[in-house]
């Protein structure tokens, strides 16, 4: 693992702090980093025999060690010092197995993709009329600055998916973020658009984001849902057939998102009862089917342009 002694676990912290250059934060950086090395020190210890010379099962190992160290660091509300204890440690326990730091990095953006939900609309200020990150730094945006955050991210992570980035009655800054972002990720509308045609089509016409979230319970009727689907496809809009809170096991978001040929499906992570169903039925359904369907991968985001 190469993990060797508390002096090499300060170079490193230097290191870290160089990059960032900031001077101020060496004890900081070297308290985060030796408590990251003592858990992943551990783990490796633990699952050594079992994940050496395997890929996949080592890398999962690996994200389990970067969500401890966020896990730890997160009260420190500085994600850039969060992302570069990650990455320092990363390649350190890396080294060992099959798949170089640089490999592993350079699938980020081809296997691998960031889809990200903001929910702009909840940290929307209606007094201010601004943007407000009342939970983190407390920094504040106007429209055109709230685009200019999201070009900033995109230019930095592999991010292909943007899903509310504008509050939902900001007709203008919706169309600004898709004439800045929509060439190369998906803009999504939920609380945007609502199911609903009407505001879909209002979207089309105003080049207002270029895919929609489609949840059947939103819009109230299945009939109604098919006619948002379908106009999205007239216009190279993308789908994405989702649950919502509160959902149960019912799995016919599954065979409906087959059945419309949509290609996306939003169903939450690989957890929990009622989101595991879905994925259940997609087995399901695959195992029936066949040779009859084919794995989309990124050909799916067709509106990007």
């Amino acid at each position: 693992m190469c993990i060797r002694d508390r002096d090499y676990a300060n170079e490193i912290a230097e290191t870290i702090c160089r990059k960032l250059e900031d001077k101020q934060r060496k004890t900081e950086v070297q308290t985060l980093y030796q408590e990251a090395i003592k858990f992943a020190t551990y783990k490796h210890q633990e699952k050594r025999q079992k994940v050496k010379g395997t890929k996949l099962p080592y890398i999962v190992h690996l994200s389990n060690v970067a969500m401890e160290i966020f896990m730890a660091a997160q009260n420190t509300k500085d994600f850039n010092l969060i992302y570069a204890i990650q990455t320092a440690l990363l390649h350190d326990t890396i080294e060992d197995t099959e798949t170089t730091f640089d490999e592993l990095k350079d699938s980020f953006g081809e296997d691998i993709a960031i889809a990200l939900d903001a929910a702009a609309s909840e940290f929307w200020d209606e007094t201010k009329q601004r943007y407000v990150f009342k939970k983190s730094d407390k920094k504040e945006f106007d429209s055109n600055g709230m685009i200019g955050f999201w070009k900033d991210w995109c230019s930095k992570y592999p991010i292909l998916s943007i899903e509310d980035g504008i509050h939902e009655d900001e007709w203008t800054g919706w169309t600004n973020l898709t004439k800045e972002l929509g060439n190369k990720v998906q803009i999504v509308g939920d609380d945007f658009f609502v199911t609903n045609v009407d505001r879909l089509q209002k979207g089309i016409d105003t080049d207002a984001a270029n895919s929609i979230l489609i949840k059947v319970n939103q819009i109230g009727t299945l009939s109604e849902t098919i006619d948002a689907i379908q106009l999205a496809n007239r216009n190279a809009y993308t789908s994405i057939i989702s649950h919502r809170s509160g959902e149960t096991e019912d799995t016919f978001i599954s065979d409906l998102s087959v059945a419309t040929n949509v290609g996306q499906i939003k169903t939450g992570s690989a957890s929990r009862s009622e989101r595991i169903a879905k994925y259940n039925q997609l087995i399901r359904i695959e195992e029936e089917l066949g040779d009859m369907v084919v794995f989309g991968g990124r050909n799916v985001f067709y509106s990007i342009r």
